[in-house]
């Protein structure tokens, strides 16, 4: 089916003008079957001309209520962003055929904020600049990422950027995962039972996992315990995942650094009292935003605009047991 014929059928998706604008100048995607919308939220008229949304906006959640609200059934829906936890996930898994994320679209500039954390540590960095602002001339005993023991905690196609890039600098990286298999670039896998066990050793954990119920708390006070004094712990995953107070008290005590991308409360409130933490690396959850992230999802964009059409199946479509795992029906 040609995008003119999938008009002729019905099929139009509802996106942001300025995407209808790249749809079609980049990507040579049929006018007709958009329907471009601009302003705060899309009209009535426009949604009921729909039979697909994306949905790019600064709220995506307020967004999908609008929608829901006046076209009770979707065929298809896509987001920008990899996780749902931050969606009215129960109403879309009743009311859309098929949705489709973002997912792996940030695994490349992500994995490299990974390596900057790793090389921000080893590296000294924060101490050597502290160093230098007080005026003082000293060189420190550095640390190498080679033999370096890494433990990544989530496979999905960011863990495992994460561990080609960290494998490529001679790190020993050792993969947590609900199902054990072979991943490239682990050394080995190991099930979630033995994550206390496997940080005891490990001189970073890194953490690339979606904010579901089974996941939540998963990184608690057992297990940063169990990491060695001065380890680093990175979280471009969802903040979820660790117990902010069990981390606070290890960082600002000292006996471990963090490097976080993601946080509890966002915005981060200017009285936090994470912003008087020095051994801390801080990112305002946008380590995956890049031009070239930009340009790969307007790609997934128009590549499933296009599958759409042509009544193919979509790519990065959330699986049942994705839905299951966000509704609390299953395992992390």
């Amino acid at each position: 089916m040609s995008g003119g014929n999938a008009f002729f059928h019905g099929r139009r998706v509802l996106v942001p003008k300025k995407l209808a604008h790249t749809l079609v100048e980049t990507y040579g995607i049929a006018a007709p079957v958009l329907v471009p919308w601009s302003g705060d939220l899309p009209d009535p008229e426009r949604i009921a001309a729909a039979s697909a949304a994306v949905l790019w906006h600064r709220d995506p959640a307020r967004l999908c209520h609008h929608l829901l609200q006046h076209k009770p059934r979707w065929e298809w829906m896509h987001s920008l962003w990899t996780g749902l936890e931050h969606l009215p996930v129960v109403a879309l898994q009743r009311a859309v055929n098929v949705f489709t994320t973002g997912k792996g679209t940030g695994a490349i500039p992500l994995a490299e904020w990974v390596l900057l954390a790793l090389l921000w540590h080893a590296k000294r960095v924060a101490e050597q600049d502290a160093l230098f602002r007080q005026g003082r001339w000293e060189t420190l005993e550095l640390g190498e990422l080679r033999e370096a023991r890494v433990v990544i905690v989530g496979l999905g196609a960011v863990g495992k950027q994460v561990a080609k890039l960290l494998t490529a600098c001679g790190a020993q990286v050792v993969g947590v995962a609900r199902t054990p298999r072979k991943v490239a670039g682990c050394a080995e896998v190991v099930p979630l039972a033995k994550l206390t066990e496997v940080c005891a050793q490990a001189q970073a954990l890194v953490l690339v996992l979606p904010g579901t119920p089974s996941t939540h708390g998963m990184v608690n006070a057992q297990v940063l315990r169990a990491l060695p004094h001065g380890a680093l712990v990175v979280n471009i995953g969802r903040a979820s995942v660790i117990e902010e107070p069990a981390l606070f008290q290890e960082v600002a005590s000292g006996r471990l650094w963090a490097a976080l991308d993601v946080w509890w409360q966002e915005p981060l409130p200017p009285d936090s009292p994470w912003r008087a933490v020095r051994n801390l690396l801080p990112s305002p959850h946008g380590a995956y935003r890049t031009q070239k992230f930009s340009q790969r999802h307007a790609q997934r964009v128009a590549e499933n605009l296009r599958l759409y059409l042509e009544g193919r199946a979509l790519k990065a479509r959330v699986k049942r047991k994705e839905w299951e795992e966000m509704l609390g029906l299953g395992g992390a």
